[in-house]
């Protein structure tokens, strides 16, 4: 067996470990992260990498960009002490699928390159010309038969030539039949899902969360985030300011999608049971990497939190001391939770805290300029205290690239957004590949309004541009 996987995902990196006692163990992985405008800043994997190692997977092969790779090949030379070398003289094996997920910066490895490139970007190219052997898999193994209705209706997103409107048109009439009636008849299988756009995850977040909630007959707890002024340097614009903010920058700051505010919501809440994701690295060593799904168990509050029982919600005066978790699969490994009751004996076994804690500073470009203790503000630099957790019933296209959903309960979101972006060919199949077969696809809304043959055209051909 091999002892290091290496998987370079979106936006997260994890290495899966094979330890003597054979359990397995997650670790951030040692691929380095690309800032714009900022110099790389490479991991170190040194602890990794040891000499029983002979090959690393590099996984998800569509999401790398020569500058990745490139990045990839300086961070294991620096673990193996070969300055100058190619992936520290082992053996490197990429897989993937080129029809999913181009790189979110850069370039894709086939892609056509300009002449002018940076220098970790021509690295990273000559060192795709090492790779002498390209292996075609024949036979597909999510979907569980060729003759399944699912495997024509991908296929069609993914072949060289174009869909006709009349192909297309069948896809999608046969889509909109799966659109689900009830959400509520699935409340015991808490569903998940999956969109094309973070625009419409957290309408799907608040409405799973509170389907969870009546379905176990819980109170849900929610608090705000407090967010305040960075302490800034004598000679910034913004020195001197500092402690919580104007009403005005406040609803400001509402109003911004947690993408924008380092993933931490202006509003978080806690259900029994509820799913969480992590937005950080910060305990990689027992999973709890970004995007890793975690399932929440408990509470800390505050000193001096009352519910009085006025409000359907209990809204906390101040953000919760801590949310106690534990993994989705439900536990930890055997040595992980003897030290965990040696340090923490009044711990539930697999349970975990995630304390509430300060981002990093972010930008908040306010809608007007405000005065505010004698100086005129147009933008200010906020940081947010709150608990690094993240709602986890929907998810987007990118999160679930590399997944299978077997049996458990998804649903997607496949309506063409709105702007000028279009609908991607890529979002349509790594979604719709993520199922066994045609009878599993389910969709949590009808591609258009019943009757509204205008809103059913202009999906058609929405449809039909991607294909």
């Amino acid at each position: 067996y091999f002892k290091l996987l290496t998987g370079c995902m979106y936006k997260w990196r994890r290495v899966k470990a094979t330890h003597r006692t054979e359990t397995i163990v997650w670790r951030a992985a040692a691929t380095p992260r690309v800032g714009r405008g900022k110099p790389p800043r490479v991991g170190d994997c040194s602890d990794l990498i040891c000499p029983p190692v002979r090959f690393i997977f590099l996984d998800e092969y569509s999401f790398i960009s020569a500058q990745h790779l490139a990045l990839v090949n300086f961070s294991i030379n620096k673990a193996c002490k070969m300055p100058g070398g190619t992936f520290g003289g082992m053996h490197i094996i990429m897989c993937g699928d080129l029809c999913q997920h181009k790189p979110v910066k850069g370039r894709p490895l086939y892609a056509s390159h300009p002449r002018r490139m940076d220098a970790h970007e021509t690295s990273g190219l000559n060192l795709l010309t090492e790779f002498t052997n390209v292996v075609f898999l024949q036979q597909q193994q999510r979907i569980r038969a060729v003759a399944d209705q699912l495997f024509a209706n991908t296929r069609l997103f993914i072949r060289p030539e174009q869909a006709t409107l009349e192909e297309v048109t069948a896809v999608c009439d046969a889509l909109d039949a799966r659109a689900i009636a009830d959400l509520n008849v699935l409340a015991s299988r808490t569903p998940r899902v999956v969109v094309m756009r973070n625009e419409v995850r957290q309408r799907y977040n608040i409405a799973l969360g509170c389907m969870h909630c009546r379905h176990i007959g819980a109170r849900p707890i929610a608090w705000r985030s407090k967010d305040e002024f960075v302490r800034s340097h004598s000679s910034s614009k913004q020195a001197g300011l500092q402690g919580y903010l104007p009403q005005c920058v406040v609803d400001a700051v509402s109003l911004m999608l947690p993408e924008h505010t380092q993933k931490v919501a202006g509003i978080q809440s806690y259900i029994p049971g509820c799913l969480y994701s992590f937005i950080d690295n910060q305990a990689p060593g027992i999973g709890f990497v970004n995007n890793a799904s975690c399932v929440g168990r408990g509470i800390l509050m505050s000193p001096g939190e009352v519910d009085d029982g006025a409000d359907p919600i209990w809204w906390l005066k101040q953000p919760p001391l801590a949310v106690f978790v534990q993994p989705q699969d439900g536990k930890f490994s055997a040595e992980f939770t003897r030290i965990m009751r040696a340090e923490f004996p009044a711990l539930r076994t697999h349970w975990v805290p995630v304390c509430t804690r300060y981002t990093e500073g972010f930008t908040v470009q306010l809608p007007e300029p405000i005065p505010h203790r004698g100086r005129v503000l147009a933008a200010v630099n906020v940081k947010r205290f709150g608990v690094f957790l993240s709602d986890g019933y929907a998810v987007t296209d990118f999160y679930v690239q590399g997944m299978s959903f077997k049996q458990e309960c998804w649903l997607a979101h496949l309506c063409p957004p709105p702007d000028a972006c279009g609908l991607k060919r890529a979002a349509v199949f790594v979604v719709l590949s993520r199922w066994g077969s045609w009878d599993d696809v389910q969709l949590i809304v009808p591609l258009w309004p019943r009757g509204d043959a205008a809103a059913r055209s202009k999906v058609i051909q929405a449809y039909h541009k991607a294909a």
